[in-house]
């Protein structure tokens, strides 16, 4: 976009926001466990990607095609900070297979979470899009077979009110960049 339209410049702001605050923004761009509402007027999907279980090679269930979460409730989970949209997402799915995570650790760098993973220090949930580009050199990324765990990353903007040609712009470029993208 920076390329394209180099004279706008762009006020980022990388946050958990309410659904109450996002419509205070121009534009958001968010996860939720659902897609959009069909017909949405202010909103759009822009990807839906699977959440993979990323472990450490010497756990036992590395070596699996895949696995039910149910299985690793007894495992040690590294996960985001509660309140970040994905460790909302993942507690739901975790709750859903009867069990709550034993989180030992929370952190929010994919690095740290990278490394420790690696270290054996705990397994965690990886987004196999967004998260794609974190080197998993040592780590077993295995898809989870029940309940089968998505993510849906959003687009949405302010339904009434004001919305300058530059965030009109943005808005277009991001709905149109993503229909561009492969699927998975």
């Amino acid at each position: 976009f920076k390329r394209e339209y180099p004279s706008i410049r762009l006020h980022i702001v990388q946050d958990d926001l309410g659904t109450r605050q996002r419509s205070e923004c121009d534009l958001s761009i968010f996860s939720s466990i659902q897609p959009s509402p069909a017909g949405a007027e202010n909103e759009v999907t822009l990807i839906e990607e699977e959440i993979l279980l990323a472990l450490p090679e010497a756990n036992p269930f590395a070596q699996r095609d895949s696995v039910s979460l149910q299985e690793v409730a007894g495992e040690e989970f590294i996960c985001l900070q509660r309140g970040k949209s994905l460790r909302t997402i993942t507690d739901m799915y975790c709750k859903m297979a009867g069990f709550e995570p034993n989180v030992i650790l929370e952190s929010d760098s994919p690095e740290t979470v990278r490394e420790l993973i690696r270290a054996g220090i705990g397994i965690s949930f990886i987004p196999c899009v967004t998260w794609s580009g974190i080197q998993t050199d040592h780590i077993a990324l295995v898809p989870i077979s029940f309940p089968q765990c998505k993510r849906y990353i959003h687009l949405s903007w302010r339904k009434s009110g004001y919305l300058s040609p530059a965030a009109l712009l943005f808005r277009d470029f991001v709905r149109n960049y993503f229909k561009t993208l492969p699927p998975g």
